[in-house]
């Protein structure tokens, strides 16, 4: 039975998302961020983790802070996006080819003889053994 696959709705990997945000929110609680600055944080780096850009401009402080772990998730998303172009084509040559095309028609095989062979096998007919020896090639030798 075959695995299903789920979507994910981030650019990252999952665990890549749990770090992540993780960290943002271990580095602001360190710094002691105001609470209105703390979740504008979250919710931006969560925004750029799905859709990969922000829709907003967030204002000089929120962005500062973002810009802290921009990197981090840039270079999150190149690895996903590698990582999910990798699995694809390992699917894909795992895979065997399904139907041939219907498209192209396949002529029968021209003959090599032209008139037919006499006494030649039928498809699922095996060959008789050969026949015993009636005499002795050479004798006197």
């Amino acid at each position: 039975m075959k695995a299903i696959q789920k979507k994910s709705i981030c650019l990252v990997s999952d665990r890549a998302y749990r770090l992540i945000l993780t960290n943002c929110i271990n580095v602001m609680t360190e710094k002691g961020v105001s609470a209105d600055i703390f979740a504008a944080v979250i919710m931006a780096v969560k925004e750029y983790l799905e859709t990969g850009k922000l829709a907003h401009r967030p204002i000089n402080r929120i962005r500062n802070i973002f810009d802290l772990f921009r990197a981090e998730i840039d270079l999150a998303i190149r690895r996903a996006a590698s990582a999910r172009k990798a699995a694809t084509t390992r699917r894909k040559k795992s895979e065997p080819e399904t139907v041939a095309p219907e498209n192209k028609k396949q002529k029968p095989a021209k003959r090599f003889y032209s008139s037919p062979v006499l006494n030649a096998l039928k498809t699922g007919e095996t060959p008789a053994p050969p026949r015993p020896s009636k005499g002795i090639r050479c004798p006197g030798l």
